[in-house]
């Protein structure tokens, strides 16, 4: 490769072949073992922490959806949103399901006070200890991931965020108009 090309095209020197490297590949959602099953979940916050839902998505070792879930949160810490969602996902799956379970969070710190509830502030150890013993009690693996691989997860409770804002405009409309 010349100084002349690079001139000429200045985006040659980020080709793989250029640098001699393998191009990135971002992480994507990888299918649970046999014999188990997967469960996703969100929680999201939006106008200022006025608006928000949790979401979940559990699917088997072919990646095939068995249950998804998506309701409004109402106005609360994020982080007790994030705490929402896995209790719904789990209070959902011990219901309904007998087999093996790992879940899947994209919030480092609800996986590290669900991992050690000793280090949540005591404003959350309820719920935080009442997932724990869920977990506990069917030896659940709980696992930390990107957040591009909840990306499912998130379209879920964008989805449900829209629906409810159509619902309140429609709302809004028919007591103005009617």
């Amino acid at each position: 490769m010349s100084v002349n090309s690079i001139i000429a095209n200045p985006l040659i020197v980020n080709t793989s072949s250029f640098l001699n490297v393998p191009p990135l590949v971002a992480p994507s959602w990888q299918t649970p073992p046999a014999g188990f099953l997967k469960l996703n979940v969100d929680g999201e916050m939006v106008h200022n922490g006025l608006k928000g839902d949790i979401g979940g998505i559990i699917r088997d070792n072919c990646g095939v959806w068995l249950y998804k879930f998506s309701h409004p949160s109402g106005p609360r810490p994020l982080i007790l949103v994030e705490l929402l969602a896995i209790e719904h996902g789990l209070a959902f799956f011990f219901v309904n399901e007998k087999c093996m379970l790992i879940l899947e969070c994209d919030c480092a710190v609800t996986v590290e006070w669900v991992s050690n509830s000793s280090l949540c502030p005591f404003v959350f150890e309820p719920i935080v200890r009442q997932c724990k013993d869920l977990i506990d009690a069917k030896s659940v693996i709980l696992r930390l991931i990107p957040r591009s691989i909840n990306v499912e997860v998130a379209n879920l409770w964008l989805a449900a965020l829209i629906l409810v804002s159509v619902r309140v405009m429609v709302d809004f409309a028919w007591n103005w108009w009617g």
